[in-house]
This record gives structure tokens, C-alpha cells and sequence, in this order.
């Protein structure tokens, strides 16, 4: 964040001070998704994208990390666009192919009144990839920061997206929740062989290609209050295959006391250009993406 953080203090001094104006809707930070499988490391293939920005008052800088999987893409460079990235003094940009990131920031030289204003996507610059294996990437925007003329930090939102060479259009991704488990519907913490509550979701590929699934568990208590939110580790699932991901609910927190407990569990998995996607409980057509589950806590 040091050159945001830089630029913004030479701003605040320069500057008069000014309520920040409310933008009508969230700014949004998008990231595209790339499906094409002529892009393959033995052609030595390179593709980029465009980091984007929308729905933005006078907006005075930004900064990212982007991640991916540096089995299937490595990052080679960044170009940020006018009118916020300066030529002339360059932000420093980073990137790991080993451990999967690239990261870069941006400012208006200050003193800056106006800032970016614009209610249409505005590129703010190009990341470019090239590819060293099969597959699909994800291309998150894991930290992002926007702030505006005034010193402020944006509130907003990110689209990330992905990178394959493994889909077409004229495959599908549809990925089920088939059921869901608890290891016991009623846990007594004396008898139980551990303090661990081990939760399951099975689901099914429906679709007409492998992907990337992984299944979301929450707990809440009988008033309604969230205690437990848990996402297990991404796995590839085979079309027209069923697969089982657990967690373990340690019962013994301090959240937890003898009471009954609701779980809700839910399948997500990497949609053709939406990225995780919840899939519905039994179909792809179905009305409802939960199941909904319940287990009682007693000493």
C-alpha cells in the first residue's frame, strides 16, 4: 500500500477538506474470465486481462493482489492505463510463480481535486499470463483497495474470474448437492470418542465436464446467531461422478454450548464464466441450494 498511502498524504495536506461524495451504486472491480483451448504450454501461449473498474467517484487510486494457480498460469507483467497510473513515475509490480500472485498500485500524482468518475467499466490496466499447463485457474482478487481525492477507502466489490483451456462452450458445468451428514445427531461431549463434530456433504457432477467443486458449512445456533462458517479445500470432480468433502466442529469452543444446533450445507463449484457458483440440492433445475440439518450438544 505505499504508494496509495504516499500519495495520499501528500494529498491531505495539499488539500482543502471536503465531504466525500455517495456514490448511487457499489463500485465494482472486475477481472474477465478466459476460455480458450487453442492456449496451451506447448504452443508457449500468452494471453492477458484487464483489471476494470465501474460505478466510481472521484476515485484517487487503487491496489490489487491477484492470485492464480502457477501450476497452470504464471503472471509475466503488468501495464497499468491513464489517466491514474503515472508514466512517469511507475508503481513497482510484484509477482511469485511460485507461490501464485501479482500485485501492483496506483495513484494520481497529488494534489488531485477531480479523481476518476465514470458510471461504465473503465480499464485500469492489462495483466498479462502465460501458460505452462492444463486446466482451469482461478483469477481472484484476493486484497483489493480503492480509495478516493478525499483519503477515503472505497467500499466495493470484486468479479474475479478464471482462466481455461480445458472448456468450451459446448461444455457444461453442473455440479449438485446430492445429501449431507453429521457424525452424531446427538453429541455428548463425555461419551464421544473426540470433541470433533464431523460434517459431510456428498454431491454430484451433472455436467458434461470435470471441475473444481468444494462444499460451504454453517452452523447456527437456536436464535439464529452464526457460530461456525467453513469452506473446505477446492477438489476436481469428473463428470457424472459423486464425491464426499467433511470438516470437523470442534464442540468444545466457546461458542458452543449444550443446545441445538442447525447446519446448513451447501456445494459450490466453478461455473462456466460465474465463477463459484452454488449449486441447487439434488438438480440443476432444482428451487433450493442448502440442505438443512440438525444436531443437539449435551455435556
Amino acid at each position: 500500500m505505499l504508494a496509495i498511502i504516499a500519495g495520499l498524504l501528500a494529498a491531505t495536506f495539499a488539500m482543502p477538506s471536503v465531504s466525500a461524495p455517495v456514490s448511487a451504486q457499489d463500485t465494482v472491480l472486475d477481472v474477465p474470465c478466459v476460455v480458450d483451448e487453442t492456449l496451451t504450454p506447448e504452443a508457449h501461449s500468452t494471453f492477458s486481462v484487464e483489471l476494470t473498474v465501474d460505478d466510481v467517484e472521484a476515485m484517487f487510486g487503487y491496489e490489487f493482489i491477484l492470485r492464480f494457480d502457477p501450476s497452470i498460469v504464471h503472471a509475466i507483467g503488468f501495464e497499468g492505463y491513464d489517466p491514474i497510473f503515472d508514466h512517469d513515475t511507475p508503481s513497482p509490480v510484484y509477482f511469485d510463480n511460485v507461490k501464485g500472485y501479482i500485485s501492483s498500485a496506483a495513484s494520481y500524482q497529488p494534489p488531485e481535486l477531480w479523481g476518476l468518475t465514470t458510471y461504465d467499466p473503465v480499464p485500469l490496466g492489462r495483466i498479462d499470463f502465460e501458460v505452462v499447463g492444463m486446466g482451469i485457474s482461478e483469477l481472484t482478487l484476493w486484497y483489493t483497495v480503492v480509495v478516493d481525492v478525499y483519503g477515503k477507502l472505497m467500499d466495493h466489490t470484486v468479479n474475479n474470474g478464471y482462466f481455461s483451456n480445458t472448456w468450451t462452450e459446448h461444455f457444461t458445468g453442473a455440479v449438485a448437492l446430492d445429501t449431507g451428514f453429521v457424525e452424531s445427531r446427538l453429541f455428548h461431549i463425555s461419551k464421544e470418542k473426540d470433541v470433533f463434530q464431523t460434517l459431510t456433504g456428498q454431491f454430484k457432477n451433472l455436467g458434461t465436464t470435470s471441475t473444481l467443486a468444494r462444499v460451504n458449512f454453517r452452523v447456527f445456533d437456536a436464535m439464529g446467531a452464526k457460530i461456525a462458517d467453513m469452506t473446505t479445500e477446492p477438489v476436481w470432480i469428473v463428470a457424472e461422478t459423486t464425491m464426499r468433502l467433511s470438516m470437523d466442529l470442534d464442540v468444545t469452543g466457546p461458542e458452543l454450548k449444550p443446545a441445538t444446533y442447525q447446519v446448513e450445507i451447501r456445494v459450490q463449484y466453478m461455473g462456466y464464466c460465474t465463477g463459484w457458483t452454488s449449486g441447487n440440492k439434488g438438480s440443476p433445475n432444482a428451487a433450493k441450494t442448502t440442505m438443512e440439518l440438525t444436531f443437539k450438544v449435551e455435556d
